[in-house]
């Protein structure tokens, strides 16, 4: 009789679909890491890590830090902004809001910043009021973080203007538990073309 784990080998060389147990869905990677619910748990406690690393290393610069803040838009929706931080003495202030999702493409972090600004830039207004910050000193930025273990160049740009340096970066990734994580300096440095950081072994 055949092992249930010499079936699942068979079954893969062979190109059999299987279903994802306890949720019906094809079983695919990009499924079991960027939507099934039984996962979810996991990229959420991912997605906190990485909110409140970055959190932690903009309050050691200066900046004045709120998690999970409620703000309304210039159509009264509701939101909840990640990331509110302030800089009084510079008179800034920015909506970060970092996203786990399965990597699709080279421009998939834009999208997602693209994405973010489309749904908080509407509440700057609200932010501006209560934060006594002018609306022309509020920037947006979308945080993509690959499920895969992967950081987009997008990504660390961003960070990296926001002055967290490279050793920084990787401690918010080891953070992001369940991934062997591994760093590429020169492309963090910007000394290499590629649009994406592989962060797997």
């Amino acid at each position: 009789m055949m092992s249930k784990q010499a079936h699942f080998l068979t079954a893969s060389c062979a190109g059999i679909k299987r279903q994802h147990p306890g949720c019906n869905e094809t079983e695919t990677l990009g499924h079991v890491l960027g939507f099934c619910r039984k996962t979810e748990l996991l990229r959420n406690n991912r997605h906190h890590k990485a909110r409140t690393g970055i959190a932690d290393l903009l309050k050691r610069r200066g900046w004045e830090v709120h998690e999970e803040v409620h703000c309304v838009s210039s159509l009264d929706s509701n939101r909840r902004g990640d990331i509110v931080a302030i800089h009084r003495t510079q008179s800034k202030g920015l909506v970060l809001d970092p996203t786990i999702r399965f990597e699709r493409d080279a421009l998939q972090a834009q999208h997602v910043d693209e994405e973010k600004k489309s749904i908080y830039e509407s509440c700057i207004p609200y932010l501006s009021e209560k934060y006594n910050i002018p609306t022309s000193q509020w920037n947006v930025s979308g945080l993509l973080f690959g499920a895969r273990g992967t950081l987009p160049k997008f990504t660390c740009d961003i960070l990296k203007a926001l002055g967290l340096r490279f050793f920084e970066i990787q401690k918010i990734l080891i953070m992001c538990d369940g991934y062997h994580l591994i760093l590429i300096e020169k492309i963090l440095s910007g000394g290499a073309e590629d649009r994406t950081l592989d962060l797997q072994h």
